[in-house]
């Protein structure tokens, strides 16, 4: 039995691959292949390389083999490898997928930063490379993969930046480290998810931008903070702070905070609406904000709404129809209206207001409506009859 089974499933898949090979047939007879582009090609071969034998392997730019063959290296004996000459780049994606080309790279005419890119991946071609073409973003890059070739590193020329990014990856180099080199943004980014080196840390290089940021992820640093420099800021800081960390909201002037600053936080942390001022809200604000937290509709001026803010809001809440403002709708805020609650609202329209491709929109989603162009249309005709100047 389990012979006659095995029996069974060889003959299944010789009929497959014959049938596979009569649809290759069938296809190469009839596909214009002269029509199709490199990229065409590249596409195809990568997930179908049966219809190789159609290929113009000429119409493949670098970019193409490197995609191709990162899939499919059987093609490689096609290759033309000079294209890579004008765009090493590509080659060296390639080879760092596939670092059995590696042979076609010309190691001596790489910068130091493809050199890093490449052994980055494939550390076995370290001895290819001439390391003194290296700068300190160079190693930087190279060392946060590759911590082994540290030792013929020269670390005195990292920016803080840089440390900043290798400590984050490799912090056992933290001994090398000029910390006076590190900025206040800088430390801010190691800080946030290496609190361990905050004893090298001068607090005082951090401006009101980074202790928003820092103290979202790292809540202990608050004693170094200087608050007045969170006061100063012009954004959102206090907003995304107080949304993550509410117990720092004694330290907030709550003046500085403008309408979208208020939409944002209120969505987290509601409580605090008994200290904003609801005036400094506009209409993309209050839409912002109501979407979500509904419960502050009895503050909102509804004069500041636009079209677009009632049409999102009468989506989720067509009780506040009567409170309306039909007249600030425009075709498109109709038609994202009606494509949501056509039920609701398609009585209150103001069909003049859509355009033809307002149209088009709308049928998309609610092909009902086809009749009520077509009187839309009619209408227009009428027009144009009683109206010929026009």
């Amino acid at each position: 039995a389990l012979e006659e089974e095995r029996q069974d499933a060889m003959e299944a898949a010789r009929q497959e691959e014959e049938r596979s090979r009569k649809w290759i047939s069938i296809i190469g007879e009839v596909c214009r292949w002269h029509l199709l582009s490199g990229d065409d090609w590249y596409h195809l071969l990568a997930y179908q390389p049966q219809f190789a034998e159609y290929c113009a392997w000429e119409k493949l730019s670098a970019h193409d083999w490197c995609a191709l063959l990162s899939k499919q290296t059987q093609f490689s004996k096609y290759c033309n490898w000079d294209i890579f000459n004008d765009v090493p780049s590509a080659l060296i994606g390639l080879v760092k997928e596939q670092p059995q080309f590696a042979k076609h790279l010309d190691w001596n005419k790489l910068t130091g930063h493809q050199q890093a890119d490449v052994i980055v991946r494939q550390p076995q071609f370290a001895k290819k490379c001439d390391l003194k073409k290296f700068g300190p973003e160079d190693w930087c890059c190279l060392l946060k993969g590759q911590p082994q070739f540290a030792g013929q590193c020269d670390f005195s020329k990292f920016t803080g930046e840089q440390w900043y990014e290798l400590l984050e990856r490799q912090e056992q180099f933290a001994k090398y480290c000029d910390w006076k080199k590190l900025r206040g943004e800088d430390w801010c980014g190691l800080l946030s998810f290496s609190p361990q080196f905050a004893e090298h840390c001068d607090w005082k290089k951090l401006n009101g931008y980074d202790w928003g940021s820092l103290l979202v992820y790292q809540p202990q640093f608050a004693e170094h903070c200087n608050w007045a420099l969170l006061n100063e800021t012009e954004d959102n800081t206090w907003a995304s702070l107080l949304a993550e960390q509410p117990q720092f909201a004694e330290h907030c002037d709550w003046a500085s905070l403008d309408g979208e600053n208020w939409a944002q936080l209120l969505r987290y942390q509601p409580q605090f609406a008994k200290y904003c001022d609801w005036d400094v809200l506009e209409g993309e604000d209050w839409a912002s904000l109501l979407a979500e937290k509904f419960e502050f509709w009895i503050n909102c001026d509804p004069e500041k709404l636009d079209g677009f803010a009632w049409a999102e809001l009468l989506v989720r809440h067509p009780e506040l129809a009567e409170k309306c403002r039909w007249e600030k709708l425009n075709g498109q805020d109709w038609v994202f209206l009606l494509e949501k609650r056509p039920d609701e609202f398609a009585e209150m329209c103001a069909w003049s207001l859509l355009s033809e491709d307002d149209w088009e929109t709308l049928l998309e989603a609610q092909p009902r409506f086809e009749k009520q162009r077509a009187k839309m249309r009619l209408r227009k005709k009428s027009k144009r009859k009683k109206n010929p100047q026009t």
